[in-house]
C-alpha cells in the first residue's frame, strides 16, 4: 500500500505531461487550463519562453519573440481571463508588450515607463457650479499636483491622468465642492482704510487676481466668487483692511561749526532755594527757546546750554527745526535748498546758430525719512540725508540768469542709514562734514583798483573751514484710539488737570 500512492502520483504527472496541461523547468511548473474563451494559469517557476510557449500552445495561436528577455516567473496566477488580457498580464511583468499583426503575435521589449503609462487613467470632469480659478484656490496643498490634473478653460473642466489611487482623491474633492451651494455669485465690497491696488498687490490666500475686479474708485471692489470663498475672504480682509498707524517726527538740523571744545558756562549758572528741593537752574537759554524741538527734555540742560552758547557766539546754526507727519511705511521728504539757474548754450561748428537750455543747481539739505512701526512699540526708520554746496562763479556776482558763464562748481555729502528706537526717544545722525573755502581781500582806496601795480597795495586771504551737519530725529507713533469716557470719569480727568478751575460739588 505504501508504493502505490507514489506510483499513483507519478502516473497522474505523466498524464499531465502528455496532454500539455503542465510545463516543468528547474523544480517549477507551469498550469494553463482553458475553459471556452477563458484561461487560467498559475506559474510557480518558469522562463518568459517557456510561459510563452506554455500560453501560446493552449492558446491555439502563433506567435514570435523578437527578443527573449533573461526574465523568470515566479508565484503567478490569474483565472478566468481572456487569452489577449491574460497575455498583457504576463507581459508587463516582463516589460514587454505585443502587436498582433497576420493573426500573429509579435513579442517586444519596451520601457518600463510605457508600462506604467498603461496602467495610468484619463478622466475628463466638467465643472457644474465652480470656476477652475475657484477650484484651484480651493484645492488643498496635498492635492494640487500639477502632474495630475490639467486645465481646459474653454470647457471649464479638469483632466486628471494618473493611476486611481493618485487621482481618486482628487475627484472626490471636486464633487464635494462642484455643489448648486458653490455657484458663482458677484458682490461689491467697500474698503475701509486701504485702495483697490494696494489690496491686489497683497491679497490674501483665499482668493486670486481672478477673483477681484477693481472699478474707478480705488476704495470698491467686486468680487466673484462662492460664499465660501466669500466669507473666507472677508475674514482675512478684516486682518488687511485696517489703518496705517500715524508717525509724528519732530526734526533738528544743525551746522556746527568745528571748534577745539565747547563753552557754555559762561551763560549757565546754578544757585541755591530756599526750599528743599535743592537747586535750581537758570540761565540765559534763549535761543533754545525759540527751537520748536525739545532740547532740554530729550538731551538734558547741560546740552541744551552748551548749544545755546554756541548759536549765541555764531559757532552753530539751525537749518531746519519742523515737525512732518506721515503713515507708518510711507515716505516724507523735506528740503532746505536754494536753486541757481543758468543757461547752458551749444553752439554750432559753423558758429552762426546756438540753443539754450535753461538749467539749475540746488544746493542745501535735502532729507528723506521713511519710518515702520512695529506691534512692539519700536519705529524702524530709513533715514538719507544729502547736504549740497554751491562753488563760487563769476555769474552768480550782480549778473543776470542769462549770462552764459559756466556753471558754479557744486559738492555734495550723503549719508543712508537704518535706525531702530523705541517711539519718543530720539536718534542721532551725523557724518555729514562739509569743507568751506573763506576768501576775503582788503585793499587801499583808489591804489588798489590800479591794474598790475594795484597788487602792491591789497592782500588776500584764504582759509578753510570745516562743518558738520547733524540730525536729531524723534519718532512718536500715533497713539492706540481710547474708548469715550463717561461724564464721571471726564470730570475726574478735568479735576485733576484743573484742580482751581473744577467745582468740588459738580
Amino acid at each position: 500500500m505504501k508504493n502505490v500512492r507514489p506510483a499513483f502520483a507519478g502516473a497522474v504527472i505523466i498524464f499531465l505531461f502528455s496532454f500539455g496541461l503542465v510545463h516543468a523547468q528547474d523544480g517549477g511548473s507551469i498550469t494553463v487550463t482553458r475553459t471556452g474563451d477563458s484561461f487560467t494559469c498559475s506559474i510557480q517557476k518558469a522562463s518568459f519562453v517557456n510561459a510563452m510557449d506554455t500560453l501560446f500552445s493552449k492558446g491555439g495561436r502563433e506567435y514570435a519573440l523578437l527578443s527573449k528577455p533573461n526574465i523568470s516567473l515566479e508565484n503567478m496566477t490569474y483565472s478566468d481571463k481572456e487569452f489577449d488580457a491574460l497575455l498583457a498580464i504576463i507581459l508587463s511583468q516582463c516589460s514587454c508588450d505585443y502587436t498582433l499583426s497576420g493573426g500573429v503575435y509579435y513579442i517586444y521589449e519596451i520601457q518600463k515607463k510605457d508600462v506604467v503609462k498603461q496602467l495610468k487613467e484619463t478622466r475628463i470632469i466638467r465643472l457644474e457650479y465652480i470656476s477652475l480659478d475657484s477650484l484651484t484656490a480651493m484645492l488643498p496643498n496635498d492635492l494640487n499636483a500639477t502632474s495630475f490634473m490639467r486645465q481646459d478653460k474653454a470647457g471649464n473642466s479638469v483632466i486628471l491622468t494618473g493611476s486611481p489611487s493618485e487621482i481618486n482623491p482628487i475627484e472626490e474633492f471636486i464633487k464635494k465642492i462642484d455643489v448648486a451651494d458653490g455657484r458663482m455669485q458677484n458682490r461689491s465690497i467697500k474698503l475701509r482704510y486701504i485702495r483697490s491696488d494696494e489690496l491686489m498687490r497683497n491679497l490674501p490666500p483665499s482668493v486670486t487676481k481672478t477673483n477681484i475686479t477693481e472699478t474707478n474708485q480705488s476704495e470698491i471692489v467686486f468680487f466673484s466668487g462662492t460664499e465660501r470663498q466669500y466669507e473666507e475672504f472677508l475674514q482675512e480682509l478684516a486682518l488687511i483692511d485696517q489703518p496705517k498707524r500715524q508717525i509724528k517726527y519732530q526734526l533738528l538740523v544743525i551746522q556746527m561749526q568745528k571748534t577745539e571744545g565747547n563753552n557754555w558756562g559762561t551763560s549757565l549758572s546754578t544757585g541755591s532755594t530756599s526750599d528743599e528741593s535743592g537747586y535750581s537752574w537758570t540761565g540765559m537759554l534763549s535761543n533754545i527757546f525759540n527751537i520748536n524741538f525739545d532740547i532740554i527734555a530729550k538731551f538734558g540742560l547741560q546740552f541744551a546750554g552748551s548749544l545755546n552758547a554756541e548759536l549765541s557766539e555764531g559757532k552753530s546754526r539751525v537749518l531746519a527745526d519742523t515737525t512732518l507727519n506721515g503713515l507708518s511705511g510711507e515716505q516724507v521728504t523735506f528740503s532746505n535748498t536754494n536753486t541757481y539757474r543758468y543757461r547752458d548754450i551749444i553752439v554750432d561748428s559753423k558758429g552762426d546758430l546756438y540753443t539754450s537750455t535753461t538749467r539749475e543747481i540746488m544746493s542745501g539739505l535735502t532729507l528723506s525719512i521713511n519710518g515702520w512701526a512695529s506691534g512692539d512699540g519700536m519705529v524702524t526708520v530709513k533715514v538719507d540725508a544729502q547736504v549740497s554746496k554751491q562753488g563760487s562763479s563769476d555769474s552768480s556776482s550782480g549778473k543776470s540768469t542769462t549770462d552764459t558763464a559756466a556753471p558754479p562748481s557744486t559738492s555734495e555729502k550723503k549719508v543712508s542709514t537704518n535706525v531702530r528706537t523705541r517711539s519718543g526717544e530720539p536718534v542721532v545722525i551725523g557724518g555729514l562734514f562739509q569743507q568751506e573755502e573763506d576768501v576775503s581781500e582788503k585793499k587801499v582806496p583808489f591804489l588798489g583798483a590800479i591794474p598790475l601795480i594795484g597788487n602792491l597795495f591789497k592782500s588776500r586771504q584764504v582759509t578753510m573751514a570745516e562743518s558738520e551737519f547733524v540730525i536729531y530725529l524723534i519718532p512718536f507713533v500715533e497713539a492706540e484710539a481710547e474708548g469715550t469716557l463717561s461724564e464721571r470719569e471726564n470730570l475726574e480727568r478735568l479735576r485733576k488737570k484743573y484742580p482751581e478751575a473744577v467745582d468740588e460739588d459738580a
